[in-house]
């Protein structure tokens, strides 16, 4: 039976969209090794035979539906299997390409000490932004525009 309550599902931020993908997503997979439904994502033949799998794989999917913010749950409706719920979430929320730099350089230069509530708050914001940057490896073109 699973040890999963309110207080361990309230520890996994909804997630809302690309602005909070990465901490949700990896908070979601902690919670779901500790629920032992992780390999849900990722079966193997052997798992697909063995006849829990099935319940196994409807308990990852709505493990992770409960995580998502009403506004996303609409990408759940035709994800019929835990694997096909998690990465069209990772494809429609995770960061990748030219949109991805974009936006977050975009955000970037938008971010005012005033749109946050403290000194520290607006830090960790441009912390956050530069570490994404980075894990893009974004490349500035050197050619004529």
């Amino acid at each position: 039976m699973s040890t999963l309550d309110g207080k361990t599902l309230g520890s996994v931020p909804k997630l809302k969209g690309t602005e909070n993908y990465d901490v949700w997503a990896m908070k979601a997979a902690q919670l779901l090794i500790r629920e032992d439904l992780y390999d849900a994502i990722e079966p193997t033949d052997e798992d697909r035979a063995d006849k829990s799998f099935s319940k196994k794989d409807r308990q990852m999917r709505a493990t992770i539906i409960l995580t998502l913010d009403g506004a996303i749950l609409e990408h759940a409706k035709g994800a019929t299997t835990a694997k096909m719920l998690w990465k069209t979430l990772k494809g429609l929320f995770s960061f990748a390409g030219f949109s991805a730099r974009h936006l977050l350089l975009q955000g970037l230069v938008k971010t005012s000490l005033g749109s946050h509530g403290s000194v520290t708050e607006f830090v960790e914001a441009i912390k956050r932004q530069g570490r994404q940057l980075k894990e893009l490896d974004p490349m500035v073109p050197t050619g004529s525009l």
